[in-house]
């Protein structure tokens, strides 16, 4: 819609609603057709705001042509626009919507008022068809248009013809190039206009006669990147590398329908990223006139359909490439961005830089707080930067930075107090003196003013790295002699700052440390004798596991001299020579006699009970084989199950061998006992079977097979 172009010549809104009135009064059956071809044609006609009845009581065309004086001032403004609804209304209307001389005088009173220089009243006369067609046609297509607002007028009335164009296409390329007397941020719409209506006959034109008209009409169709014949011609003619992507961006979506570049596509996407970088880059002078547009492409490429260089959208592809430098842009993408924080760098506020400071009156306090803390714990500044910055703060807020402290244990404020602590700027051992004064006293309150600090002063305490932490600790040791404050329980202390962890509900020592390079042996000692008292005090079941991990820690020598330590280890080890550490510890507090001593009485230990063990296994054999034995004596099945005896496999080689040793000595004595015995026949297979086991394993050999053998005589089987 180019209504805002026109408002001064013509009064939209009553044009709108003359034509609208004549529609619904319309008794033409295809009224709802033709009034959408005038809707087409227009360059500014819509629905309005208030119908005629409502806004000024009339209720019929006439009586607005007769009486609109009465009810506002009448210029030429509304002559004009009731003069442009009648005549490209003029199939819409009937007899009865004129009274009289109504209408004829209203045109006798536009044409004495506008006079026939005036373009709109001849463009008026032209669409009315008053018989006067080609004199008029060619009064428009002569006109000395000085606007591209003229121009378009123009057009939008006269046929789209190739005569027209052959008349019109130089006077465009003027307006549009080196007389130029307009923003492209301003007219967006106009060039909208122009790209529909003539894209088509700039298609493959080879001339050189309207080269700015060609590139600018056809900046949607084409990328006319840095370099590209279109971007110079365009530069050549007037127009920034930013009014170029300005007016390729806000086309694009505008002329899809006529075939321009898919929007969603790798192409459009890289004019997404330059447009922006355009934009968003440097000052940010143009951010007024282009933000909108920013906003637009940032929502609409926020994923990218095709991966530009593999990034997966066009926050990410920025990401890399542009620098945030001014207040404008970092709220822009700040209001766009719904993952900031991956895009962290952006948005620091560097108070110490006058520029960013009038970040304040433009953000949420909530929001500017938040990247204040971001800033103040990923830049590293020295000390005087960091006492400027709050410094600044402080003039902008009316507040001590320190008061956040009280209010909010937030992970990055319990950052930033370790950094300011490290710098002096913050003092946690007065403070930690301050609590223990209050909280001598008593009270609820003293809880309530200092949960939030507390937990600052238990993260400053973590892991003890530095002399004042350590400081603290003995401070609290001294106060509270292991009863534990509600806010700052010594054992959290402790366990926070020596690296004891719980796991699992049982206390684990693997990560104790005590080593610290900036204490004294002595203050070592006094840290280890801390521990020592509250885990024998509190813990006494985890003591030896604490003593245990202390002795194979060999750097705690620094404090723990080896020969105090290795009478440790000695009284350990004979109280209890299977803890799991003490090959380890051996290794470290016993001298290599020591060790091999050590050594040679436990293979001795070893040794015999190996001997034991297989002493009984023999035993629990034979004791088998004396049970089989008193079970199948006499019997006709003895020799087969001393066959399947020898022949079980889910033992162990050795006790396979003591069975087939205990079974020859048997078979022995028994044919000493008892030469020729009687067998039946199957026995006797079972017997050779046996002795052939034997002989092969060689618990037989082959006399003594053959003297088995001549020993039995076959006995008669019953029929």
């Amino acid at each position: 819609m180019l209504r805002k172009f026109y408002e001064t010549v013509f009064d939209v809104e009553l044009y709108c609603q003359m034509s609208d009135l004549i529609c619904r009064l319309s008794e033409k059956s295809n009224k709802e057709q033709l009034y959408r071809r005038v809707q087409q044609a227009s360059l500014f006609l819509k629905k309005p705001e208030q119908e005629m009845e409502e806004e000024y009581g009339f209720r019929y065309p006439g009586e607005v042509l007769e009486r609109l004086d009465e009810k506002a001032e009448v210029t030429e403004r509304q002559l004009r626009a009731l003069g442009l609804a009648l005549a490209e209304t003029k199939e819409l209307q009937d007899d009865g919507m004129f009274i009289g001389k109504q209408e004829p005088s209203f045109w006798k009173r536009l044409k004495r008022t506008l006079g026939q220089s005036d373009l709109y009243w001849l463009g008026i006369q032209y669409l009315s068809g008053d018989g006067q067609q080609k004199e008029l046609y060619k009064k428009l297509l002569d006109f000395p248009a000085q606007s591209v607002e003229e121009m378009v007028f123009v057009l939008s009335v006269l046929p789209d013809d190739h005569a027209v164009w052959e008349a019109v296409k130089g006077k465009l390329n003027r307006l549009l190039g080196k007389d130029r007397s307009f923003s492209v941020y301003t007219h967006t719409e106009i060039y909208a206009w122009l790209a529909i209506r003539f894209q088509a006959r700039l298609s493959g034109y080879r001339k050189k006669d309207i080269e700015t008209l060609k590139y600018v009409l056809r900046l949607p169709f084409s990328y006319a990147k840095a370099g590209s014949t279109a971007r110079e011609k365009l530069l050549e003619a007037g127009y920034s590398a930013e009014e170029v992507m300005f007016l390729s961006m806000s086309l694009l979506p505008r002329m899809e329908a006529q075939g321009a570049l898919k929007k969603n596509g790798l192409t459009a996407e890289r004019m997404a990223v330059e447009t922006c970088m355009l934009f968003l880059g440097g000052d940010g002078r143009l951010l007024d006139q282009a933000g909108d547009l920013c906003r637009q492409l940032l929502t609409e490429y926020r994923n990218f359909y095709v991966r530009l260089d593999d990034t997966p959208g066009i926050f990410d592809k920025l990401y890399e490439l542009l620098k945030v430098e001014n207040i404008h842009t970092y709220c822009l993408l700040l209001s766009c961005d719904g993952l900031e924080g991956l895009h962290s760098d952006w948005f620091l506020i560097d108070l110490t830089e006058p520029e960013w400071q009038g970040l304040y009156p433009l953000l949420e306090r909530e929001r500017f707080d938040k990247w204040v803390f971001q800033t103040l714990w990923k830049k590293a500044y020295t000390k005087d930067e960091i006492k400027t910055y709050l410094a600044v703060y402080k003039n902008l807020t009316g507040e001590e930075f320190i008061t956040h402290f009280w209010n909010s244990a937030e992970t990055e404020l319990r950052r930033i107090f370790q950094r300011l602590a490290e710098l002096e700027l913050i003092h946690p051992l007065s403070l930690l003196e301050e609590y223990l004064e209050e909280d001598r006293s008593g009270g609820r309150k003293t809880g309530q003013k200092w949960c939030f600090m507390a937990e600052h002063l238990k993260t400053y305490m973590e892991g003890l790295k530095t002399p004042t932490a350590v400081e603290m600790l003995f401070r609290m040791e001294r106060a509270s002699d292991f009863s534990e404050h509600d806010l700052l329980p010594m054992e959290e202390l402790l366990w926070n700052g020596l690296g004891v962890r719980l796991q699992y509900g049982k206390i684990s020592f693997s990560g104790l440390d005590f080593s610290r390079p900036f204490l004294s042996v002595e203050e070592h000692q006094r840290i280890f004798s801390i521990t020592d008292r509250y885990l024998f005090k509190r813990y006494p079941e985890q003591y030896i596991p604490f003593l245990l991990q202390v002795l194979t820690t060999e750097a705690n020598f620094s404090w723990f001299p080896k020969a105090q330590a290795r009478s440790v280890f000695l009284h350990l080890s004979g109280m209890d020579k299977r803890l799991p550490e003490m090959e380890r510890l051996r290794e470290i507090y016993l001298t290599g006699e020591e060790l091999e001593a050590i050594k040679a009485k436990e293979k001795e230990r070893e040794d015999r009970r190996l001997w034991l063990e297989e002493r009984e296994k023999i035993r629990a054999i034979r004791k088998e084989f004396d049970l089989l034995v008193a079970k199948t004596r006499n019997t006709e099945t003895q020799f087969k199950e001393l066959l399947a005896y020898v022949q079980r496999y889910y033992t162990g080689k050795k006790s396979r061998k003591e069975r087939r040793y205990i079974v020859k000595r048997y078979l022995c004595s028994l044919f000493q006992r008892k030469p020729g015995m009687l067998i039946v026949q199957k026995e006797a297979k079972a017997l050779c079977e046996l002795a052939t086991v034997l002989f092969v394993k060689a618990e037989l050999d082959f006399s003594e097979l053959k003297w088995i053998l001549n020993q039995i005589e076959f006995k008669k089987e019953a029929a």
